[in-house]
């Protein structure tokens, strides 16, 4: 049964906005009553949650080896891309934050990996290498949900292609300048 409300939810999400959806909406399509519902959600934010870490699992499970950054992007955005209509309903009207959790808990392993390898005989700190992941992280994010919030009119493809032309090198720069200023407090003076 929580399968078919995560079903019946996505359904409802391609033509309706989250905050267009009942409880009622969902029960009356799958004639359940109410307390079959709360048996598996204890509202419709958890069914959205539910639905965003189940995306989660789906992308650690397909790339398991941590490799590259690019390819994990690329499956997400067209994942995102395929689901528009489902990804634009939600980011309408519910917190950005479940979208940009999705994307932070997907990408970072990724991108953390990377940049991880990349450090492998240079002296920079587990927290450097942590505030670096973050900050490409976050970029990744910003430029995704800037693109969903104007429509997604651009093919996962180029996005990808243009954040990596961008940030080509930039985390190997990253880490060397955290290496020659790990001793400095103030680089400013």
């Amino acid at each position: 049964m929580k399968e078919k409300i995560i079903k019946e939810t996505l359904n409802l999400l391609n033509t309706k906005t989250f905050d267009k959806i009942t409880i009622k909406d969902i029960t009356d399509n799958l004639n359940i009553s109410r307390q079959a519902f709360y048996y598996h959600f204890n509202d419709l934010y958890e069914v959205v949650e539910t639905i965003c870490t189940d995306s989660y699992k789906m992308v650690t499970n397909t790339y398991t080896d941590l490799e590259d950054w690019k390819y994990v992007y690329l499956y997400i955005l067209r994942l995102i891309y395929t689901h528009k209509d489902v990804v634009s309903n939600i980011y309408k009207t519910i917190e950005r934050e479940y979208v940009d959790n999705f994307l932070y808990n997907s990408l970072f392993p990724y991108v953390e990996n990377v940049i991880i390898k990349q450090s492998k005989n240079l002296n920079v700190e587990k927290k450097d290498i942590d505030f670096i992941s973050k900050y490409f992280t976050l970029s990744f994010i910003a430029i995704t949900s800037d693109w969903i919030k104007n429509g997604m009119k651009e093919k996962p493809e180029l996005l990808v292609r243009n954040v990596y032309l961008i940030i080509n090198n930039d985390f190997k720069k990253a880490l060397n300048n955290f290496e020659k200023n790990n001793k400095k407090v103030d680089i400013l003076i």
